[in-house]
């Protein structure tokens, strides 16, 4: 019997940690953030393992001509509809909550209409614009064949207006995985029509533009028949098309804004290493190891931060439209729960990030780059976070303006070290850049739903306490690891060192997700016994109260 009563005591204390709650509050999302994770996560490894295939098919050279046309392609498809489906679903989202079934389906059609219309639209008249003027632009490419791979790729333009617009109004309804599922669709027919092709033996270098027009093709029409089987039609976009082009261009503009600063970094990296007397190639090998090899890896684990955002933006936006104040409770935990993530890896990347780099990109200065670049981690996902929440809030432009601050600082600095930059400058500067967007997010956010920062403020002290303590225990336990391979004359290569990176890893997690989960545990009897006091305090003024109450009765009779 005490046994028993002891295990509800430690269960009711369990309910009132901290992070428990914030957890338990985000319960419903979970099973849908998981599985998307997952489901980015096996698009891109096809991706990766497609990659791999297509360099060896198509050799170093026709990569580089290829890689120079799909790098336009993207600019223009992000000129053309980025931001459509984030309104697209957005607005659906509020339909669904603020009206009934039938006014909802009929709205969200016009919004639909209208998104396809304006992504149509634009892509067409750059399709006439591109092929009009072909012999000028031919000219600006290196090989003539980037060019026709360019013009192969245009027709994907038409086929993603409208793919995203639909996509958008089926995340809208809370249907997210059904993009994900149709972005594999779309990454397996291209690899089978690709494998296809090539072993017929036609020209490798258009089948591999051609085919990425017809997979988007593919998946626009599945996209399509799907969204008409449940109960999506197409309505008159009348007085949709220009309310939907001024929600979406802040976004647009953000977009193309991150594209044109990605290809800045990529030239003043070179530029800025050639100051100091390296050659061409180390500057751009020194970029390879920071952008192409170490954020990358480094990223990953930030799969599920992405796809928490993805599933928390529509519910947001439908929670904001009836000023409801959850909307405040959900950011704050979104929040917690990007530092609580971000926090557990930081521990492992930095602890055995260098033999990683090592292993991985077979140089010393990726598994450097990581290690010091760890803490990036913690800014990055709170960006994530409250820039997805900005859009959420209808603060899509002063968003773009925080972007575009944090963008400034970045390269300040970088150019401040001009003469004496590092990939650690490098790191500092794109850390701070983050840290300041996601500052002046936040500070936006408080302003229009009084966001309260200070809930947050406790949970990442406790996550920050904790990191040193992980980090020594990784670091000794894979050391030891390390010296037990030689004692047993075992060769440390290949499979032993996958397995010591992983098993450390987990191990490290688990220990960090562990003294978390205590330390707020011993929290919550300091909040127990301050609870305690103040019931004592509430108990005696009740009875005072009383005492007060009767002696005035006497006093009047």
């Amino acid at each position: 019997m005490a046994f028993c009563n002891a295990i509800k005591v430690i269960a009711r204390i369990c309910h009132n940690t901290r992070v428990y709650k914030i957890f338990y509050c985000m319960r419903p999302l979970f099973k849908t953030v998981a599985i998307l994770s997952l489901l980015t996560l096996l698009t891109r490894i096809m991706g990766f393992v497609f990659k791999i295939y297509l360099s060896r098919q198509l050799g170093a050279v026709n990569i580089g001509i290829y890689q120079v046309a799909i790098s336009i392609f993207f600019v223009l498809a992000t000129c053309t509809s980025s931001g459509i489906p984030l309104v697209i679903g957005k607005w659906t989202a509020r339909y669904k909550t603020n009206f009934d079934k039938d006014t909802a389906l009929l709205m969200e059609g016009k919004t639909v209409s209208a998104g396809i219309l304006v992504g149509l639209s634009f892509s067409i008249l750059l399709c006439i614009a591109f092929l009009s003027s072909g012999k000028y632009i031919q000219q600006a490419f290196a090989s003539p064949e980037s060019f026709v791979c360019l013009v192969l790729l245009l027709p994907a333009l038409l086929a993603t207006s409208i793919s995203n617009s639909i996509r958008g109004a089926l995340w809208g309804r809370g249907m997210y995985k059904v993009s994900s599922v149709l972005e594999i669709i779309e990454q397996t027919v291209r690899i089978a029509l690709c494998v296809v092709l090539f072993w017929i033996g036609t020209n490798r270098l258009v089948v591999t533009a051609l085919t990425f027009s017809l997979s988007c093709g593919i998946a626009a029409i599945i996209c399509f028949v799907y969204y008409y089987f449940k109960n999506g039609r197409l309505k008159n976009p009348k007085g949709h098309i220009v309310p939907l082009l001024k929600d979406s261009a802040p976004i647009t503009l953000s977009k193309i804004s991150s594209s044109i600063i990605n290809m800045l970094v990529s030239l003043s990296i070179p530029f800025l290493f050639a100051l100091q007397g390296a050659t061409k190639e180390e500057g751009l090998f020194l970029l390879g190891i920071s952008i192409g090899m170490a954020f990358p890896l480094l990223f990953t684990p930030l799969t599920f931060v992405g796809s928490l955002a993805y599933t928390m933006l529509p519910d947001i936006s439908a929670l904001y439209s009836k000023r409801s104040p959850d909307t405040r409770k959900r950011i704050e935990s979104g929040i917690t729960i990007s530092i609580v993530i971000a926090c557990v890896f930081m521990p492992a990347f930095l602890a055995l990030g260098q033999d990683a780099g090592q292993f991985l990109f077979d140089h010393i200065e990726a598994g450097r780059f990581i290690v010091y670049s760890a803490w990036i981690l913690l800014p990055l996902a709170i960006e994530s976070i409250v820039s997805s929440m900005m859009n959420a809030l209808e603060l899509e432009f002063f968003g773009l303006l925080s972007f575009l601050a944090g963008s400034a600082l970045m390269f300040g600095i970088c150019f401040a070290f001009w003469g004496h930059f590092s990939l650690r400058i490098f790191s500092i500067a794109f850390g701070c850049s983050l840290t300041l967007s996601s500052l002046i997010d936040i500070l936006l956010i408080k302003k229009r739903i009084g966001l309260q920062v200070s809930k947050c403020v406790p949970i990442l002290i406790e996550c920050g306490i904790l990191i040193l303590p992980t980090f020594l225990v990784t670091t000794n336990l894979y050391q030891l690891f390390k010296n037990l391979f030689s004692l047993l004359h075992i060769p440390y290569q290949g499979f032993w060192v996958v397995s010591n990176f992983g098993l450390c890893s987990l191990i490290s997690i688990g220990f960090y997700l562990l003294s978390l989960y205590l330390l707020d545990f011993a929290n919550v009897f300091g909040l127990l016994q301050k609870t305690k006091t103040k019931n004592i305090q509430k108990q005696t003024n009740k009875t005072c109260a009383k005492s007060l109450v009767k002696s005035t009765k006497i006093v009047v009779k």
